[in-house]
Protein backbone atom coordinates (compact mmCIF):
# COMPACT_ATOMS: atom_id res chain seq x y z
CA UNK A 1 0.00 0.00 0.00
CA UNK A 2 2.79 2.40 0.94
CA UNK A 3 4.55 1.67 -2.38
CA UNK A 4 1.36 2.56 -4.27
CA UNK A 5 1.07 5.93 -2.49
CA UNK A 6 4.71 6.76 -3.31
CA UNK A 7 4.16 5.98 -6.99
CA UNK A 8 1.03 8.15 -7.12
CA UNK A 9 2.85 11.00 -5.36
CA UNK A 10 5.83 10.77 -7.76
CA UNK A 11 3.47 10.65 -10.75
CA UNK A 12 1.60 13.75 -9.52
CA UNK A 13 4.88 15.63 -8.97
CA UNK A 14 6.02 14.77 -12.49
CA UNK A 15 2.68 15.91 -13.95
CA UNK A 16 2.84 19.20 -11.99
CA UNK A 17 6.42 19.84 -13.14
CA UNK A 18 5.61 19.08 -16.77
CA UNK A 19 2.63 21.42 -16.76
CA UNK A 20 4.40 24.21 -14.88
CA UNK A 21 7.39 24.22 -17.25
CA UNK A 22 5.46 23.33 -20.38
CA UNK A 23 2.80 25.98 -19.94
CA UNK A 24 5.31 28.79 -19.48
CA UNK A 25 6.00 29.03 -23.24
CA UNK A 26 6.66 32.50 -24.56
CA UNK A 27 5.88 35.47 -22.42
CA UNK A 28 2.98 37.51 -23.66
CA UNK A 29 3.33 41.21 -24.32
CA UNK A 30 1.54 43.56 -21.94
CA UNK A 31 -1.99 44.39 -22.92
CA UNK A 32 -2.13 46.86 -25.81
CA UNK A 33 1.35 46.00 -27.07
CA UNK A 34 2.16 43.51 -29.79
CA UNK A 35 5.46 41.62 -29.62
CA UNK A 36 7.81 42.29 -32.52
CA UNK A 37 9.62 39.63 -34.47
CA UNK A 38 13.24 40.22 -35.52
CA UNK A 39 12.04 40.74 -39.11
CA UNK A 40 9.69 43.51 -38.03
CA UNK A 41 12.39 45.22 -36.02
CA UNK A 42 14.89 45.24 -38.92
CA UNK A 43 12.25 46.62 -41.31
CA UNK A 44 11.96 49.83 -39.31
CA UNK A 45 13.79 52.74 -40.91
CA UNK A 46 17.04 53.58 -39.23
CA UNK A 47 18.18 57.12 -38.64
CA UNK A 48 18.91 58.57 -42.01
CA UNK A 49 22.45 59.80 -42.37
CA UNK A 50 22.81 62.76 -44.66
CA UNK A 51 25.11 61.69 -47.45
CA UNK A 52 27.45 64.37 -48.73
CA UNK A 53 27.94 64.07 -52.47
CA UNK A 54 29.91 66.08 -54.97
CA UNK A 55 27.30 66.63 -57.66
CA UNK A 56 29.70 68.47 -59.98
CA UNK A 57 32.30 65.68 -60.25
CA UNK A 58 29.55 63.02 -60.19
CA UNK A 59 28.03 64.68 -63.25
CA UNK A 60 31.42 64.78 -65.00
CA UNK A 61 32.00 61.07 -64.36
CA UNK A 62 28.56 60.15 -65.66
CA UNK A 63 29.19 62.07 -68.89
CA UNK A 64 32.47 60.28 -69.66
CA UNK A 65 32.41 58.01 -72.70
CA UNK A 66 32.26 54.37 -71.63
CA UNK A 67 30.87 55.14 -68.17
CA UNK A 68 27.40 53.81 -67.37
CA UNK A 69 27.12 55.49 -63.98
CA UNK A 70 29.07 56.85 -61.08
CA UNK A 71 28.99 58.82 -57.88
CA UNK A 72 31.30 60.84 -55.66
CA UNK A 73 30.48 60.91 -51.96
CA UNK A 74 32.04 61.42 -48.54
CA UNK A 75 32.55 58.43 -46.26
CA UNK A 76 34.22 59.26 -42.93
CA UNK A 77 37.68 60.63 -43.75
CA UNK A 78 37.45 59.56 -47.41
CA UNK A 79 36.04 61.05 -50.57
CA UNK A 80 34.99 58.05 -52.63
CA UNK A 81 34.51 58.01 -56.38
CA UNK A 82 32.78 55.07 -58.01
CA UNK A 83 32.38 54.35 -61.70
CA UNK A 84 30.49 51.60 -63.51
CA UNK A 85 32.19 50.97 -66.84
CA UNK A 86 30.62 49.53 -70.02
CA UNK A 87 31.80 46.18 -71.34
CA UNK A 88 34.43 46.54 -74.02
CA UNK A 89 36.21 49.56 -72.53
CA UNK A 90 39.95 48.86 -72.37
CA UNK A 91 41.81 48.49 -69.08
CA UNK A 92 44.10 51.34 -70.15
CA UNK A 93 41.10 53.69 -70.54
CA UNK A 94 39.69 52.55 -67.19
CA UNK A 95 43.01 53.27 -65.46
CA UNK A 96 43.16 56.72 -67.11
CA UNK A 97 39.66 57.57 -65.86
CA UNK A 98 40.39 56.35 -62.34
CA UNK A 99 43.65 58.32 -62.18
CA UNK A 100 42.01 61.45 -63.61
CA UNK A 101 39.28 61.52 -60.98
CA UNK A 102 41.60 60.50 -58.13
CA UNK A 103 43.81 63.50 -58.98
CA UNK A 104 40.81 65.81 -59.38
CA UNK A 105 39.32 64.75 -56.03
CA UNK A 106 42.67 65.12 -54.21
CA UNK A 107 43.03 68.63 -55.62
CA UNK A 108 39.52 69.60 -54.53
CA UNK A 109 39.68 67.83 -51.14
CA UNK A 110 43.34 67.99 -50.01
CA UNK A 111 42.47 67.23 -46.37
CA UNK A 112 40.62 64.00 -47.27
CA UNK A 113 41.86 60.57 -48.26
CA UNK A 114 40.75 59.66 -51.77
CA UNK A 115 39.49 56.32 -53.06
CA UNK A 116 38.38 55.85 -56.66
CA UNK A 117 37.01 52.52 -57.86
CA UNK A 118 35.91 51.31 -61.28
CA UNK A 119 33.65 48.29 -61.78
CA UNK A 120 33.16 46.49 -65.08
CA UNK A 121 30.95 43.43 -65.52
CA UNK A 122 30.53 43.12 -61.74
CA UNK A 123 34.27 43.09 -61.04
CA UNK A 124 36.46 45.76 -59.50
CA UNK A 125 38.87 46.53 -62.34
CA UNK A 126 40.61 49.61 -60.93
CA UNK A 127 41.15 51.11 -57.50
CA UNK A 128 43.27 54.10 -56.61
CA UNK A 129 43.79 55.37 -53.07
CA UNK A 130 45.54 58.63 -52.24
CA UNK A 131 46.42 59.60 -48.68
Amino acid sequence: MKNKHVRILVFLLIVVCVFSFGCRGEEEAPEGQNPQTPDEISDKPQEEVEEVTDEEITSEIQQEEGVIGGKVYESDEYMVGTMVIEKGVSQERINQLAAKYADQLKEKYPDKKINVQAVQDGKNVAEITKE
